[in-house]
């Protein structure tokens, strides 16, 4: 072969090593639980079988808008495979979503009429439903949709927990909730995906950086359910690149996690609006607030509330997440805003502002065993303590934390030996149900139980190191 040949040849290469390599056009794919791997095409008519051979046509390099509509739900058999890590480039994106409109619960899923409604405080709300007649905690992996009436028609929330006559929700303080005298639905994603081992993975390329777009949310999965819980293979994982503030979008989203749980890590869930909305139209779901910032959002369950449903290590940053098992920041930093059943906080520091449900007297609603932390709590379940602070951890807890008396067993505040604590407030609303022990204990050295908090710029130590600062 001559230099010029070798030229040509090169330069053949090259070109077809891009097109592998780089996105050209925005690309529209399909999936079906009636596709083919092998014949099909990606199009409406002729569809994959998998997601992993879905991935096969998907390049490297994201310069465009990508689509992966998934036409019906999808067995073990049609496998989501693992997402392979993409760099994304401008306004480059990626969406996976199902395509039909949400299941409406079989039973007890309405409609319902609201007829009281709390004001939406700490991003919270209780909803009180006339008929009553509902079995506690059966709308846990659920969302609250708005049928009529109130300012917010069509909107969807996430549900926390329900009693016979009540609803928690995650509603949005700046866009509203539910109002007395709505119509409401009970509804899930009706499309599902069963993953047996398989990563819900999101990777950048560590290698490249945007200054542009760094740390906003290019990819999305949405109006999905997403079932691991019959995976024996271990925790499916969603995780980034360390330092990099990947970002990544859950919208109207199940995760049914296996008693091993989900492991997040060094990823953002649910910080961003993202860059691409197509899918809010193509899926069909007829949500008001999917893919605005008063987002639908995620939720994860748990096949027994003291399980850990989320396992978070590195950089990790979650918004927009209703959890009914135990978040576990178990090494790294991590900014946690939504609902949980517990939050275990033994990494290096962050912070949480958390509805916690408690799961039964013997717990503690938030533990934090070391690191430094900032938490605002409204706890409103059963639990021996709101918040338990041990190891030499310090914690600041935020003015505004509640915690409902009538669900805790012990105090609001278990002091642990070298423990700090410290607030700006004199946390009216953050009490125990015993008596004498209203506003915090001191566990190691009963000498120092109050039943208030100290005044304005005072505190309270023990003989084994632990002190309660009240700063003004």
């Amino acid at each position: 072969m001559n230099h010029a040949e070798r030229d040509v040849v090169l330069k053949c290469y090259d070109h077809y090593r891009e097109d592998l390599e780089r996105t050209k056009n925005d690309l529209v794919l399909h999936v079906s639980p009636t596709g083919d791997d092998q014949n099909g095409k990606g199009t409406l008519a002729a569809p994959y079988l998998t997601k992993e051979r879905v991935e096969r046509r998907i390049a490297e390099s994201v310069a465009h808008n990508v689509q992966v509509r998934i036409l019906g739900s999808l067995t073990t058999a049609e496998r989501w495979g693992s997402l392979k890590q993409h760099r994304f480039l401008g306004a480059g994106s990626i969406q996976i979503y199902g395509v039909g409109a949400p299941e409406v619960k079989a039973v007890h899923g309405g409609p319902h009429a609201v007829t009281a409604a709390s004001a939406v405080g700490f991003s919270y709300q209780k909803i009180t439903i006339g008929a009553g007649g509902l079995t506690a905690k059966e709308f846990r992996g659920w969302f609250v949709r708005v049928l009529a009436a109130g300012g917010n028609p069509g909107y969807t929330f996430r549900v926390i927990d329900n009693a016979t006559d009540t609803i928690w929700i995650e509603a949005d303080p700046f866009g509203g909730g539910v109002t007395n005298g709505d119509t409401l639905e009970i509804i899930r994603p009706s499309v599902s995906v069963t993953l047996d081992g398989a990563d819900i993975d999101y990777d950048s390329d560590s290698d490249y950086f945007d200054a542009v777009t760094h740390g906003q949310c290019h990819e999305v999965i949405s109006n999905l359910r997403l079932l691991a819980s019959g995976s024996t293979t271990g925790r499916v994982r969603l995780h980034g690149t360390p330092d990099q503030y990947d970002s990544l979008n859950l919208d109207f989203v199940v995760i049914e996690s296996s008693a091993a749980g989900v492991a997040v890590q060094n990823v953002s869930i649910n910080q961003t609006q993202c860059i691409a909305q197509d899918y809010v139209v193509e899926g069909g779901t007829g949500i008001a607030n999917l893919g605005t910032p008063a987002q639908v959002g995620l939720i994860v369950t748990t096949p027994l509330v003291r399980d850990g449903a989320i396992y978070t290590s590195g950089d990790v940053r979650i918004s927009g997440t209703s959890c009914t098992g135990t978040v576990v920041s178990s090494s790294g930093s991590l900014v946690f805003d939504g609902s949980a059943t517990q939050l275990q906080l033994v990494s290096d520091g962050g912070s949480a502002s958390a509805m916690t449900i408690g799961a039964q007297p013997g717990d503690e609603a938030v533990t934090v065993t070391r690191g430094s932390w900032d938490v605002l709590e409204y706890s409103i379940g059963v639990c021996a303590y709101a918040l338990g602070a041990r190891g030499g951890s310090t914690v600041r807890l935020g003015a505004t934390s509640t915690c409902d008396a009538a669900g805790t067993t012990d105090s609001a505040l278990f002091w642990g030996r070298g423990s700090h604590v410290f607030t700006n407030d004199d946390c009216a609303g953050f009490k125990g149900a015993t008596a004498g022990q209203a506003a915090y204990i001191a566990e190691m050295d009963p000498a120092v139980k109050s039943d208030a908090w100290p005044a304005a710029g005072g505190y309270v130590t023990d003989a084994l190191g632990a002190d309660l600062l009240r700063c003004a």
